[in-house]
Order: structure tokens, then sequence, then C-alpha cells
């Protein structure tokens, strides 16, 4: 059960990722047309020499891009637990090995 957590947390954090780098793209490229170099605005130094319509520009970027993570994050916790509702309740048909309960506390 935990492999397949760690895998779908991979996993969905490199499609929010790839969604991220998609929705950036087209800013970045503005970016590199004036001559800034994207790696620059992680780095302290560099960052210092930056303009701040440059500064601004990123930032308002990286807002745009959040926002519409979060937005799809959010569809998925609403997807999520509508499936989890929709999930037949029931009980096992037998008793539960205190292995097994373990492995359901540490989920």
């Amino acid at each position: 059960m935990q492999f397949f957590r760690t895998i779908g947390g991979a996993v969905g954090i490199g499609l929010l990722g790839m969604f991220f780098n998609f929705l950036i793209a087209p800013e970045m490229a503005k970016l590199r047309e004036v001559g800034v170099n994207p790696a620059s605005l992680m780095d302290p130094h560099s960052r210092e020499a930056l303009s701040p319509q440059v500064l601004s520009d990123a930032s308002r970027m990286i807002d745009h891009g959040l926002t519409w993570v979060f937005g799809a994050m959010l569809l998925a916790a609403v997807a999520q637990t509508v499936v989890t509702l929709l999930m037949p309740s029931r009980k096992p048909d037998h008793g539960v090995s205190r292995g097994e309960a373990m492995e359901a506390m540490a989920g």
C-alpha cells in the first residue's frame, strides 16, 4: 500500500510540475527574448542586477502558474472525495490480523 501511495505522489508531483512548466513557457520565452536567463531569477547575486520590471513580470508569471496548479490540486481533491464517497462500505469477511491493523494505521 505504501509503495502505491509513494508512486501516486511522485506521478502527481510530476504531472503538476509539467502543467506548471506548460503554463509559464510563453512568459519564460519572453524573458529569454529580452536577455534574461531564467536561472538568474534564483541566484541572489544575479537577481540584484535585474530590473524591477523583470522581477515583477517573473513574479506575475509564477503567480499565474501556481494559481492554476493549486486549482488543479483542488479539482483532484474533490474528485478523490467523490470517488471515496461512491465506494461501497463493507466489513471484511475475516478477522483483522494484528499485521493488517498495523498496516492500516501506518497508512
